[in-house]
């Protein structure tokens, strides 16, 4: 879930909306949210995705740093209750729905207690772009347990794939 859960694109020492952050590899302190080192997924796996992971390797694919950037560990209660806590604030002010980029990067079963936790939404459309199908497969029956629908569409190329939730 980019910038939320799953690759945020930080990295170094910097501030945004008044907070000061350090994403400096190993280092990872994030004092506003909080997170810090233990909340991002080092321990599994510290190097990057590598291209051959996306045909073999879902592990690698779901524990590692896309292109270098930092990884929330999303099996993590702490880390998962500080994004469910994020989505249904957004929610409480008003947004309608999101989009989950890059979801083929987060395990189904954290993706589900993601959207288990998360209020209701309404029933909208999404796509998600990918080659490879098998990695979206295990996901669906997540988005099928929050939504109640789920028409999956693979005629496009192998480059796209669209889910519609009517």
């Amino acid at each position: 879930m980019t910038g939320v859960g799953q690759k945020n694109g930080v990295a170094g020492v910097g501030s945004s909306g008044g907070s000061s952050f350090d994403g400096t590899d190993g280092v990872e302190s994030f004092p506003e949210v909080p997170y810090s080192k233990s909340d991002f997924n080092d321990g599994k796996c510290s190097g990057n995705i590598g291209p051959e992971d996306y045909g073999s390797n879902a592990g690698n694919v779901r524990n590692c740093r896309l292109v270098g950037l930092l990884d929330l560990d999303q099996s993590k209660t702490y880390v998962r209750g500080k994004i469910i806590g994020y989505l249904n604030n957004l929610i409480d002010i008003g947004v309608a729905g999101f989009r989950f980029d890059a979801s083929k990067h987060m395990w189904p079963e954290d993706l589900g207690a993601i959207l288990d936790g998360m209020k209701n939404l309404r029933q909208d459309v999404s796509t998600c772009n990918s080659g490879n199908k098998q990695m979206y497969a295990p996901l669906e029956k997540y988005i099928v347990k929050k939504t109640k629908k789920l028409r999956a569409t693979f005629n496009r190329p192998a480059s796209t794939m669209l889910i519609e939730l009517l």
